[in-house]
């Protein structure tokens, strides 16, 4: 009984100590996640592995992508984290966007179609080429032509009857491009 009871404590010691050990390598490097199946789903291992490196999501357990708070701390690092979790969560997906905006193209299709967000996702890098449910939509192609006049490319708008302010340079040389076509 006595040998069944040092066995079982020291045994509890290795565990703790190996996990200790766990955590401090994921600190430094998150995405060695993914040799650790047995912690994918330990939410203090996985924070740890997150915040050292967005990515390690990707090896999280299907309980944590869907805990907020983890996905919220990947999306903060990466707009990119979103393909891993919480795509049709909206606090999330705007953090994602503000991070780097083609990340919408993660959101849910609700989400993609939500025109607040697809100006943020327009405003932070995004190209009218992901946002599909907008090349037919003539202000929305004018702020993503805006941003960038290779966006006009994207649109399904016909350029002949779309009247530009080409006062704005990026709006001109968009044009200037499409007539060399």
């Amino acid at each position: 009984n006595d040998l069944a009871q040092t066995y079982k404590r020291r045994k509890i010691a290795a565990d703790e100590l190996r996990r200790k050990n766990i955590l401090t390598h994921l600190k430094a490097c998150g995405i060695l996640l993914k040799t650790q199946p047995e912690y994918q789903d330990d939410r203090e291992i996985v924070i740890a592995a997150v915040t050292s490196d967005w990515n390690a999501l990707r090896y999280a357990s299907v309980r944590l992508k869907r805990d907020r708070e983890v996905v919220l701390l990947a999306v903060k690092q990466n707009g990119d984290a979103l393909q891993f979790g919480l795509q049709n969560d909206r606090e999330i997906v705007l953090e994602a966007i503000l991070q780097n905006g083609s990340s919408i193209r993660y959101a849910s299709n609700d989400l993609k179609q939500d025109r607040e967000l697809a100006l943020t996702a327009l405003k932070n890098g995004c190209e009218l080429s992901i946002l599909t449910y907008f090349r037919d939509d003539r202000s929305m192609v004018l702020e993503a032509v805006k941003q960038c006049g290779y966006n006009l490319i994207s649109s399904n708008l016909d350029r002949k009857s779309t009247r530009l302010n080409s006062s704005h340079a990026n709006i001109s040389y968009a044009v200037f491009c499409l007539k060399k076509k």
